[in-house]
């Protein structure tokens, strides 16, 4: 299993070198690699989130990233529901909807 380094106390890396490490991890399914151009802004606050507050993907820390963000940024809470309500993601399985 990997382990992303930026989950380190003291990681090396910059912002854009953990990011791409965390969607590498992911994969071709990797919701940046798919997602509507007009969610994209939304979906890169996601990921520096969890780079930021040190959140893996896994869904405990999925549910951690959306208090974060919600509690530890500016980001408005109608924006992240704006992005819930999207089609695009209506249509995703529930587990992959948080990320």
């Amino acid at each position: 299993m990997t382990v992303l380094q930026y989950l380190n106390l003291n990681p090396t890396q910059t912002l854009r070198e953990a990011i791409t490490a965390l969607r590498d991890l992911e994969g071709p399914e990797d919701a940046a690699a798919n997602v509507t151009p007009e969610l994209l802004p939304d979906l890169e606050i996601h990921d520096v989130i969890h780079v930021l507050f040190g959140c893996s993907t896994d869904l405990a820390n999925e549910v951690m990233a959306h208090l974060w963000t919600v509690f530890g940024t500016t980001y408005p809470v109608r924006d992240m529901a704006r992005v819930n309500t999207h089609q695009e993601e209506q249509n995703q399985p529930a587990l992959s909807r948080l990320h």
